[in-house]
Formats: C-alpha cells, sequence, structure tokens
C-alpha cells in the first residue's frame, strides 16, 4: 500500500460499484487512474425512450462506442474508461441520471461521490 493511502487509512484495492434497473442496464465499474471503468460483458439499456437523453453529449458518445465497437449487441466488448461514472451511468441506462441513483457499492451504498474524493485525497 503506497504511504498516502496507508496515511489515510484507505486500501489501494479497486471498489466496485453497480449499476442496474428494471429496462436492462447491468454494470460494474471502478475508479481508475483515468476516469470510471466500465468492465468487458455490462450491459447497456437496448431501447433508449428518453427525449433528454437523445439530445445530451452522452448519446453522441454511446453512438461512438458502437461505431467503434467497444459496445456490440448493447454489450461492452471490452473494458471502457469514461471521464467520469456520471457518463457511464448516463451511457449504459441511456438516460440523463444522477450517479447517486444508479452506482452502488457491493453493500447496496451509494457512496460513489464519497469514494471521488477519497481517490483525490491519495493520488
Amino acid at each position: 500500500m503506497e504511504d498516502s493511502a496507508r496515511a489515510t487509512g484507505i486500501s489501494s484495492d479497486k471498489t466496485y460499484f453497480y449499476c442496474k434497473n428494471k429496462t436492462g442496464a447491468d454494470a460494474k465499474g471502478f475508479y481508475s487512474d483515468k476516469g470510471f471503468t466500465v468492465l468487458l460483458g455490462n450491459k447497456v439499456i437496448e431501447n433508449c425512450s428518453s427525449k433528454t437523453f437523445k439530445e445530451c453529449q452522452y448519446s453522441e458518445l454511446l453512438d461512438k462506442l458502437i461505431k467503434n465497437k467497444v459496445i456490440v449487441d448493447w454489450a461492452f466488448k471490452k473494458e471502457h474508461t469514461f471521464s467520469s461514472p456520471t457518463s457511464a451511468a448516463d451511457v449504459v441506462t441511456q438516460g440523463y441520471v444522477s450517479v447517486n441513483e444508479y452506482w452502488i457499492d457491493a453493500n447496496g451504498k451509494n457512496n460513489i461521490k464519497k469514494q471521488a474524493m477519497l481517490r483525490h485525497v491519495v493520488s
């Protein structure tokens, strides 16, 4: 464990967060050095009915990921690092969502913002 992590009591192990909803989103991700990484095999909602999403920047990002074959048949074919957990959740759910509602840890807690703050303390 790095000295800065030891000083704050934070493990350098990854904390995984989960994004699921009734309409088909099923994803797992973690903070990385470059942003928020969503893992291979994660599911994206297939049909978007949200006009708000279709008009936002993340809709264009989803289109780009599909075009570049990062997402094929509504699943991630390789890991992808997003600039933030918000952009990851918006793509996975095809919605304009609150990150606190969608990324929860293994204990069912939505402490992703706390994890983000701790990452900045450690780095």
